[in-house]
Order: structure tokens, then sequence, then C-alpha cells
């Protein structure tokens, strides 16, 4: 995560809950605020999950924490779908999933192009930031093609979810996608878990994007990290310096600062260094400013 970056965090507070925006200096600090949130569940320790999410070092290890510590409350269909990356509108990118939903019924949502109209992804796509629940007593509300859509996937075990749209480190006021929190209960057991759980449901989804969202956007883009110093030295670049400066302020020669930047462009796939910055910035390999 970027040094100073802004993000949404749903924080409990005695029993209402509100979106904050944090500027957070590190990820420690992320969950420690994050902790402040009522985890008292019966059969379920949040904070712990907290630990076992922070602790993950890979997007993949981060997931599989996730829901089998929201297993224990009955949430077993979980969905990340993020769209990106792209250094220019998102809103333009296919949105792609993490899931715990069958392989074959993904491959059928991405052959059919189930997203065009799935109520979910369609409500990213304008821009709606607010959790909300969606179980079969709203079906009828839907329009017939988003209807048929939630009933196959209901089909497929996602009868009631909550829908917690996520926002990135550029605009914390436009979501870059979604976590469906979802479950094979009825839509009243579904809730119930909603009443008593649902502030920390939302926290954990925004504590679990904002480690995840850099390394799914860098992993889909095929980027590998950069390294220490091609990482320093393209943070001088970022803020405006040449490259004898950026030698003189690291204490390297010149040309040993060139073949790091020329590392770092080509392991982010960039022509230029404008771009290699871009692409930094957008994966959380360099900090604004």
């Amino acid at each position: 995560m970027s040094n100073g970056a802004l993000y949404g965090v749903i924080i409990d507070e005695g029993g209402k809950f509100g979106l904050h925006f944090l500027r957070l200096r590190s990820q420690p600090e992320l969950m420690s605020r994050v902790l402040r949130v009522r985890t008292h569940m019966q059969g379920f320790d949040g904070e712990q999950l907290v630990e076992a999410l922070m602790a993950a070092q890979s997007v993949q290890a981060r997931f599989a924490a996730l829901t089998n510590g929201l297993s224990a409350l009955g949430l077993d269909t979980i969905n990340y779908g993020v769209f990106g990356p792209s250094i220019d509108d998102l809103m333009d990118t296919e949105i792609r999933f993490m899931t715990t939903m069958r392989e074959d019924w993904m491959d059928y949502y991405y052959d059919r192009n189930l997203a065009a109209r799935d109520p979910h992804v369609l409500r990213i796509r304008t821009g709606k930031v607010t959790p909300y629940i969606l179980g079969e007593s709203l079906f009828d509300r839907l329009e017939r093609p988003e209807r048929e859509t939630v009933l196959e996937g209901a089909q497929a075990g996602l009868v009631s979810t909550l829908c917690v749209p996520l926002t990135g480190p550029r605009d914390a006021f436009s979501p870059v996608g979604a976590i469906n929190l979802g479950s094979s209960l009825p839509e009243a057991e579904f809730r119930q878990i909603f009443v008593e759980h649902g502030a920390t449901l939302i926290s954990l989804a925004h504590l679990f994007h904002t480690a995840s969202l850099n390394q799914v956007w860098r992993e889909r883009a095929g980027c590998e990290p950069l390294s220490g110093r091609e990482r320093d030295c393209l943070q001088y670049v970022a803020k405006g310096q040449r490259h004898d400066a950026i030698a003189h302020t690291l204490g390297l020669a010149r040309i040993t600062v060139e073949v790091h930047l020329r590392g770092a462009r080509q392991k982010l796939g960039a022509r230029t260094l404008g771009e290699a910055v871009a692409k930094a910035l957008l994966f959380g390999e360099i900090a604004q400013g």
C-alpha cells in the first residue's frame, strides 16, 4: 500500500457504522483501526482473522484466510471482483473474480458475459459505493436480465449476499470492484448474520481489499515486483529528479541509476519512464508525492 493513501473503511460506532476516509501511513495502522471494530462473535474470532489477513504474503493466501474465517458464520460463497488494471478509465476494463464458486459456473459466467447483466457489476459501474444486501425477496424488483442472472447465481450457491463496493488508492469515492460476502443460507438467516456482524464484515472486506488490490493489478498485468533500488530510483523520478540528482541522493554512479530505471521499465512493461511511474503508482510500488 502506498504511504499516505486514502481509503474508505467502515468502523463500528456503538452499534452504528459509517464510512470513514482514513489517510493511513501503513498496513499496521489500518489493522489497529480495524481491530477497534467489535469482533466478539460466537464461534468466530475477528481479531484472529485480521491477523491472518495481514500476515498473508500473497493474495491467494489472504483470500484463503478470508474465506476460511468467514465460513464460521455460514458465509460460504465469496466473490472478490476487481476491474483493471488500467492507468486510464477502469470502467472500460473487464472485471475478473477470485471466488469460492465452482469453476464450471465461473466458466459459464465469463463465456456468457453475465457481467453485462450482473446487477452487482452494473451497480459498481455506475459509481455506487454504499454496501447493500441482495436476497430472494428483492429479486423481483430487478429488471428481467438482471433477475435471470441472480437466479442462475442462486442455483450455483449465491442465494443471499452482502455486496461491499471497494474504492482504490487514486480516488476514495469511485469503486474499482467489490466483495460479495454470500451464502447458500435462506435470506432471513443471512440478514440475521448482518444484523449481528454487518459492521465487522464490511470492515474485513475493506481490509482484505486494501492489502490485496495492488498485488492483484500487478499480477494481472504480468509485472514482476521491483527491487528496492529500482523502487528508490523510480520514486525519485516521480518527484521530478534527474538521473544525476538521483545518483547523488542515493550515493550511486549515474550509470547504476540508469540500469535500475531500465530494469524498472522492463519489469513494468513500460516504454517510457513516465509510463513506468504511472504503472508503479498503480501497483503500489511507489508512493505519490
